[in-house]
C-alpha cells in the first residue's frame, strides 16, 4: 500500500505495468480519433464494447459557469491517456500542459499523438500562454505530480518521500483568479468502465503559502491514490530532480 515508502515497493509497481497495457488499449477504444472513432467517452455513458464512465460534474459546471478560468489537475495515473479523452469531453477547448522533449523529432510525435485527447497543448514554461488562456475563461489542466524543474518547485513528501514539487498551480491561481479542481480517475474491475472523480475546490486557495497550498494539493492525491494504488503510474520517476543532499534512488537503474 502506500503506506509503505514508494522508492522500496514491488507489486504496486508490477501491477501498475498490467494497468498500463490495459489502459493504452482501451485509450484506443476511447480516443477521438481511434480504431473505434466513434466511441468517445461522455460524462456519462455505456460503451458499445462494454466500457462505462461515470463522472460527476456539479463541480466542474459551477467553476465553468464563472467564467473566470478553471485548472484541472490529473495524476499520472496507469489510464491517463483515457482519462484525457475523457476530460475533453467534459470540458471542450481545454488546454494540456505538457513537457517539450530534447529531441525535436520525438517530441513532434508525441505532440501529434496528444492531439487525438486534447484541444491543444502548452509548453510547461510558457506561463504567458497559461495565463493568457485563464484570463480568457478558458481551461487548463495541469499534472498534479509533476516532477518540477526551475524555480517554480519545493521539496514536499509524497507518502514520506521527498519529492521535487511544482508550485505553478498556487501561482497560477493567484495570478488569474482561477478555480482549481482535482480530476482523478480510476479503473473498474474487468471492463466494468472508469470512475472520474472531480473534486471539490480546496477552502481558501490560493493562500499566500505556496508551499502550504501544494501540499494539499498532494494530500488530495494521496488519499485518492489510497483507493487503488496499484493504478498509479510508478515508471513515472516521481522522485527524480532532487537536491544533492538528497540519495539519488534512480541510481541503481543507469
Amino acid at each position: 500500500s502506500p503506506s509503505v515508502n514508494p522508492c522500496k515497493r514491488g507489486r504496486p509497481r508490477s501491477g501498475g505495468m498490467i494497468g498500463l497495457r490495459r489502459c493504452q488499449r482501451d485509450g484506443r477504444d476511447l480516443a477521438p480519433g481511434g480504431d473505434t472513432a466513434g466511441t468517445r467517452a461522455p460524462p456519462v455513458r455505456e460503451e458499445p464494447r462494454g466500457v462505462a464512465v461515470c463522472a460527476v460534474r456539479e463541480h466542474l459546471d459551477r467553476a465553468l459557469a464563472q467564467d473566470s478560468g478553471v485548472i484541472i489537475l490529473p495524476a499520472h495515473f496507469t489510464s491517463l491517456e483515457t482519462g484525457s479523452s475523457i476530460l475533453q469531453e467534459l470540458v471542450p477547448g481545454v488546454r494540456a500542459v505538457y513537457r517539450p522533449q530534447p529531441n525535436e523529432l520525438i517530441d513532434a510525435m508525441i505532440f501529434q499523438g496528444r492531439r487525438r485527447t486534447v484541444a491543444g497543448q502548452i509548453a510547461r514554461d510558457n506561463i504567458r500562454a497559461m495565463v493568457r488562456t485563464l484570463r480568457d475563461g478558458g481551461s487548463v489542466a495541469y499534472l498534479a505530480d509533476l516532477a518540477a524543474r526551475g524555480s517554480n518547485r519545493a521539496v514536499i513528501p509524497f507518502f514520506g518521500e521527498p519529492a521535487m514539487t511544482t508550485t505553478t498551480v498556487s501561482r497560477l491561481a493567484r495570478i488569474t483568479g482561477a478555480t482549481v479542481l482535482t480530476y482523478f480517475f480510476r479503473r473498474l474491475p474487468g471492463r466494468s468502465g472508469y470512475v472520474v472523480t472531480i473534486g471539490p475546490p480546496l477552502d481558501d486557495f490560493p493562500s499566500d503559502d505556496v508551499v502550504a497550498d501544494t501540499r494539499r494539493l498532494v494530500k488530495r492525491l494521496e488519499d485518492y491514490m489510497r483507493l487503488a494504488p496499484e493504478q498509479y503510474m510508478w515508471t513515472y520517476r516521481r522522485f527524480k530532480g532532487r537536491p544533492e543532499s538528497y540519495p539519488d534512488i534512480y541510481a541503481r537503474d543507469r
